[in-house]
């Protein structure tokens, strides 16, 4: 999720945590040079100050974790976390990452708690959907290509391209996504009104959009739009939308 800072991050995290009967455990966070990390509440007050501190140029990156269960997961050891952070394109970003049996499905997550996210983090371009914990699904979003113990730095090769190419598009290429661009097709997509009217061939992405899946409004939101891709079409549209310049991670961008 691409996000401006709300003023009581620390809330809505919890209230994350609690949408899923889970509670958060453990926190690392860092603002500049200065460091936190340890169980999540002693360490709140100065989490809580790093994230208010308006005098630093930097922004805070934290990480918030439920109780460590799995061991044998060297990048998701968890069963919840979210994490914020800044990209080095200067994009606000974050990410709410449950295992696949905390919810009964991709759609019951998302209904647990995007309105509240929404409420306090305003219009917003986000997506959701399924990612082997093995490979952390914070270093996704942080664009790294995490290497779990016992696989070779090249099995996964297609997709630490398309990490590059979007790291690039942002970063070297100073595209955004309200400027109307999207990082990936993805089964549920949250996008703003310049990603509808970004241009797709002879018409916009709206258009697009609107002949594929479920394409609405936002219940909760008049200014966003919800695309909802089904699974047994979405790599025929992510095909479709590859060369079409809208798509950050496509090579061909």
């Amino acid at each position: 999720m691409n996000y401006q800072f709300a003023t009581d991050r620390l809330t809505v995290v919890e209230h994350v945590f609690g949408c899923f009967q889970d509670v958060p455990t453990l926190v690392v966070c860092s603002l500049g040079a200065k460091r936190a990390k340890g169980p999540y509440k002693p360490t709140r007050a100065k989490l809580e100050h790093f994230l208010d501190d308006e005098s630093s140029p930097e922004t805070p990156d934290f990480r918030v974790d439920s109780e460590h269960l799995f061991d044998g997961e060297q990048f998701m050891p968890c069963r919840i976390r979210v994490a914020w952070s800044q990209s080095l394109a200067g994009i606000n970003q974050g990410v709410v990452a449950v295992r696949a049996n905390g919810a009964k499905s991709l759609d019951d997550m998302v209904e647990r708690i995007a309105e509240r996210l929404f409420e306090k983090l305003g219009v917003a371009y986000a997506h959701a959907f399924e990612f082997p914990a093995t490979f952390g699904p914070d270093f996704y979003l942080s664009s790294v290509g995490s290497v779990p113990s016992g696989y070779s730095t090249i099995e996964n090769a297609a997709y630490q391209e398309r990490l590059t190419r979007w790291r690039d598009n942002t970063w070297h290429g100073k595209k955004r996504p309200r400027q109307g661009y999207l990082r990936e097709v993805y089964p549920v997509n949250y996008l703003t009104e310049e990603q509808a009217r970004a241009k797709v061939g002879q018409g916009t992405l709206k258009e697009y959009m609107s002949s594929i899946g479920s394409f609405n409004r936002c219940t909760f939101n008049e200014a966003m739009y919800r695309w909802d891709v089904p699974n047994d079409t979405l790599d025929r549209v992510r095909k479709g939308l590859e060369n079409s310049g809208v798509i950050l991670s496509a090579v061909a961008t």
